[in-house]
């Protein structure tokens, strides 16, 4: 996954990275006629480049880093949830509670939940471009105009 963004400011050897984030409908917004409201996020990336304030980055996420944020924000949570539905359906009864679909899947998105919130924790908001590596930088005075 490849990503470009403008650089907004360094701090100690990291560049702080605006990057235009991406869209719930797929980033088609040319086919789409939705009027959705572009989205940025600053991330900070190791300055391998030396990049300075202004420059135009490119960023580039490795795919098996992919693969590990993906698993872990997607498939961890819907397996606790499976597992959330199955022990609230299955111990119900045990414990004198009627209706266990209803104690199953309030339990499941219970732990669903409490699973995104410990990944927060862990990965953190501070460390989202931990994963990013700057793979070129286009300079603001190198860019030509007519």
């Amino acid at each position: 996954m490849e990503k470009t963004g403008f650089v907004v400011g360094i701090e100690d050897q990291r560049a702080l990275v605006n990057v235009i984030r991406p869209s719930e409908c797929g980033d088609k917004c040319s086919g789409c006629a939705g009027a959705c409201e572009i989205k940025t996020m600053v991330v900070k990336v190791d300055n391998t480049l030396e990049a300075q304030v202004g420059d135009r980055v490119e960023l580039s996420l490795a795919p098996t880093q992919f693969v590990k944020l993906s698993f872990l924000l997607y498939t961890v949570p819907l397996i606790t949830f499976v597992l959330g539905v199955f022990i609230g359906y299955s111990q119900a009864g045990v414990i004198g509670i009627a209706g266990g679909d209803v104690t199953g899947l309030g339990l499941g998105f219970t732990m669903m939940i409490a699973t995104y919130v410990i990944i927060n924790k862990l990965v953190g908001r501070s460390k989202k471009g931990d994963a990013l590596t700057m793979v070129g930088v286009i300079r603001k005075n190198d860019i030509i105009s007519d």
